[in-house]
């Protein structure tokens, strides 16, 4: 049976979209802090987010973060979609969503 307290979530990108992803996720508090990981090439903005929303996990890269998700949220602008796509379509695999 599926057990959504099982799921483990991994957020590529924290700008906008992927903080407003976040923030609704902790919301609804249907996820542990624990369960969700964060992404982002920006070091400083990393660091926003992890201090604005104290608890979450954050991945040295996105690598670790794919090996570590149950589920995957792409939140980058459009003309970076190829090249994340490209980085980690090698660590992907059909279990993931």
């Amino acid at each position: 049976m599926f057990d959504i307290k099982n799921i483990r979530i991994g957020i590529i990108g924290c700008g906008n979209m992927g903080e407003a992803s976040l923030a609704g996720l902790l919301k609804k508090n249907i996820f542990d802090k624990n369960h969700i990981t964060i992404s982002e090439k920006q070091e400083e903005r990393l660091q926003f987010v992890k201090n604005k929303h104290q608890g979450i996990n954050s991945a040295k890269d996105n690598k670790s973060l794919i090996e570590n998700s149950s589920v995957i949220i792409l939140a980058v602008k459009p003309q970076d979609m190829e090249a994340l796509l490209k980085e980690i379509s090698p660590f992907l695999n059909n279990s993931q969503d």
